[in-house]
């Protein structure tokens, strides 16, 4: 694992390492030097994501070691033109390990929020290898993404009928072989940014993508950015900087200069998906940055005079849903409204749980009663909110359970 500079120094001064071993650690900071490969460790903090691997024609053993040395550093590995049979290899060594046979992605994926929109449009059926190989890249680095395939010029009726999804995305990659035509279509539709992909897919005079990559290049449509043949991670690599982009200017639009946090110390010691966002969008966590935990900032806010110092913790309504489940407005107001049904009831703690159709109460277990003897009318308000079923937790509340 690499040290940062301050560790090295660190460990220099308590005399932990010499002299000639801090130099060399410096010397290679940032990078592992493998021999045939040199692993750029430093890659995510100067671009805010971490090195792929390229596995198509990498010998089994360097790539073998390569995967596994990423793995060891971030928890997390993307690779892709992988083949089965890489996918195999690596599998000996780190079982956990995925593969998608279409795009031909191999990788290890930690649970992450998703945000922003993304939109990824094919012009047939033959083009997704390439729109998975650009959508798994775009959500492995944290990006909501839709999918909308099979939508050529042939039947453009299709692409109108979808116009909807192009006006929400913040980028849109267009995928298509032939003559290529969608980007330039799909650009004269759109406001935002349109990166086209042009694919191998095609006839003798399509030239392997050649023919599709010029009709894109020479676009008349604005707003249009192309990319070489059949390169989907390209596309949403790219497209994962747009949409991260368009996150932050959404909120400097709106007269924010700085993005401000709430996350405090206790956030750090336990698995927030979240963090990794504000990472990448450069939003600031003061609280966390000066070492605050929760008591820390109930003591100053009641030195402060500050009425609600002691007010019980009130999590984001986003903590009411498991892991990689996209939220809408529509999702959020559904879970704030039902425990607001709850409240008026006099219990001040409780959260709604949203799985799906299923509404899970969690309240302190001295409510049980109350929320028993209240049942129907309980049922009956969630049910009008769009719930199907509604269950109590019999463990009672427990603050962080989506953790």
């Amino acid at each position: 694992v690499i040290m940062e500079i301050k560790e090295i120094l660190e460990k220099l001064k308590q005399d932990k390492i010499s002299i000639e071993e801090a130099e060399k650690e410096i010397k290679n900071n940032g990078y592992e030097d493998l021999g045939y490969a040199k692993i750029d460790h430093n890659r995510k903090k100067r671009q805010g994501t971490s090195e792929v691997v390229f596995c198509q024609g990498k010998p089994d053993e360097f790539l073998s070691k390569i995967y596994k040395t990423i793995y060891k550093e971030n928890g997390e590995v993307l690779g892709t033109r992988a083949t089965k049979e890489q996918y195999e290899l690596v599998k000996k060594e780190i079982p956990n390990v995925q593969y998608d046979s279409i795009s031909k992605i191999l990788k290890i994926e930690k649970e992450k929020q998703k945000v922003g929109n993304i939109v990824v449009c094919t012009g047939g059926t033959a083009d997704i290898p390439v729109a998975e190989e650009a959508a798994q890249t775009a959500e492995f680095l944290g990006n909501y993404v839709e999918r909308v395939y099979d939508v050529g010029i042939s039947g453009i009726h299709r692409l109108l009928s979808q116009r909807e999804k192009l006006e929400k995305a913040n980028c849109i990659i267009a995928i298509a072989g032939m003559e290529g035509a969608l980007a330039s279509v799909i650009g004269g539709l759109a406001k935002v940014p349109v990166i086209a992909v042009p694919t191998s897919i095609g006839y003798g005079a399509n030239f392997g993508g050649l023919a599709a990559l010029l009709s894109m290049i020479n676009s008349c449509a604005n707003g249009i950015a192309t990319v070489n043949i059949d390169n989907g991670y390209g596309a949403g690599y790219i497209a994962n900087q747009i949409n991260k982009l368009a996150v932050k200017e959404e909120a400097i639009k709106n007269g924010f200069e700085n993005l401000l946090d709430g996350k405090n110390a206790n956030d750090l010691k336990v698995y927030r998906p979240g963090n990794r966002a504000t990472e990448e969008l450069g939003i600031i966590s003061p609280l966390a940055d000066l070492n605050f935990y929760k008591e820390d900032i109930r003591k100053y806010s009641k030195d402060l005079g500050i009425k609600f110092w002691n007010k019980p913790s009130n999590s984001c309504l986003a903590t009411r849903f498991p892991y990689n489940t996209t939220l809408t407005e529509e999702k959020l107001k559904q879970v704030e409204l039902s425990e607001e049904v709850i409240k008026k009831l006099g219990i001040t703690q409780v959260r709604v749980r949203k799985h799906e159709e299923i509404a899970r109460i969690e309240v302190n277990k001295e409510d049980f009663n109350k929320i028993l003897e209240n049942r129907e009318y309980i049922e009956s308000n969630l049910k009008k909110l769009g719930f199907k079923y509604i269950t109590l937790d019999l463990n009672g509340l427990k603050t962080g359970s989506f953790s």
